[in-house]
């Protein structure tokens, strides 16, 4: 069970606002060491019981890790999944490496910065909106002149597709 894999931090997902073929799933791990070691020993296993595999015609995986690792503001980001409605991922400009990528994220926003496994110039900021979060400007699916991001997923997040760590896990 996937909750109960030694470094799985929570999952979620969900359908891609405007294209309901097309999902999104966000797992999170504590270290790439934690996701192989479950792809390597559970991952099939689950799959193959659940029947998941028959769901899907096609399966795009992107590997990423937290740009800022800052403690505090990774547990701040994973607390809300457990309430959160809305999964957004933005292409974001700035810094791929050293001190400066690390400031790019506002504060305020709540979200944290990704870079893909195997490509430096780019980044990928996900945030994460609940119901108390209103409709603020960092989540707004269109936005204003001069932002600086490009939306590249909008995602209804399913209740069901929820999951967190067991609690010896957390």
């Amino acid at each position: 069970m996937v909750s109960q894999s030694p470094g799985f931090l929570g999952q979620a997902g969900g359908w891609e606002n405007g294209s309901p073929s097309s999902a999104l799933i966000a797992a999170f791990w504590r270290d790439a060491a934690s996701y192989h070691r479950f792809m390597r020993e559970l991952h099939d296993k689950i799959i193959r019981q659940s029947g998941q595999g028959e769901t899907y015609e096609a399966l795009d995986v992107t590997l990423l890790a937290p740009v800022c690792r800052k403690a505090e503001a990774c547990r701040s980001f994973l607390r809300k999944l457990n309430r959160a409605i809305l999964l957004r991922v933005e292409e974001w400009p700035g810094p791929t490496s050293g001190a400066g990528a690390q400031n790019t994220v506002p504060p305020e926003d709540g979200s944290m910065l990704f870079k893909p496994q195997g490509n430096s110039r780019r980044l990928l900021k996900i945030g994460l909106l609940d119901h108390s979060s209103g409709d603020t400007p960092a989540m707004r699916q269109k936005e204003g002149p001069g932002s600086r991001a490009a939306i590249l997923r909008h995602v209804v997040l399913e209740p069901a597709w929820l999951v967190l760590p067991s609690p010896l896990e957390r």
